[in-house]
């Protein structure tokens, strides 16, 4: 556990020196901003108001309370895009420009997670993607700013599979929403089923 919290902590300390946000003023008296974007009015909500209080908890946690790292108190400004593409990419660019974020946080939607990928790289700002499960983010989407703080479908898929082919057998039919989550579950939960035995419905 202590090894886990200092691991938590030395990446709180990078992003608070700027070492991943090259050019970004990171004056010691200044507060370290993290912008989080979330759904807390959407159909992920529930997974929204987790990753806001998930993320408080753990910064809380990795400095001791104090919310403060490298002399710089940390100050989370969050903007809730409720699912939505263009209102989290707005968002983005307004913690940016005019916030003066040097890290952005979410979201729990795949399809918007893997939209704000290109405007933080755009800003050349660090992006703590989570807790948007699809693999692309860290697949065929990745960019160098980007930083995977969950999980994916494949941990899901492999977890469960397993169990679903003793409890029901080994014949499976998938249903899944036209996303990308929805396409990168069903891929997952293909190659982990059929990894254990279990064949496709013809």
């Amino acid at each position: 556990m202590k090894h886990k919290k200092s691991l938590v902590l030395g990446m709180v300390i990078l992003l608070a020196l700027g070492l991943v946000a090259p050019g970004l003023s990171t004056a010691q008296d200044d507060a370290l901003k993290i912008g989080v974007l979330t759904d807390h009015a959407g159909a992920l909500s529930v997974y929204g108001f987790e990753q806001t209080q998930g993320f408080e908890l753990g910064l809380e946690y990795a400095t001791d309370g104090s919310l403060e790292v490298a002399g710089r108190p940390i100050e989370l400004v969050v903007r809730d895009n409720a699912g939505d593409i263009d209102q989290a990419i707005e968002d983005a660019r307004e913690l940016i420009e005019e916030e003066g974020v040097e890290v952005l946080f979410g979201s729990p939607s795949s399809t918007v997670t893997l939209n704000l990928m290109a405007t933080a790289a755009e800003y050349e700002v660090v992006m703590l993607a989570g807790p948007a499960a699809t693999p692309a983010i860290t697949g065929e989407a990745f960019n160098e700013y980007t930083f995977r703080a969950c999980r994916n479908s494949f941990h899901d898929a492999y977890t469960a599979a397993t169990f679903a082919l003793e409890s029901f057998g080994g014949n499976y039919v998938q249903f899944a929403p036209d996303n990308a989550f929805g396409t990168g579950s069903a891929v997952a939960f293909d190659v982990a089923l059929q990894s254990v035995g279990a064949t496709p419905h013809a």
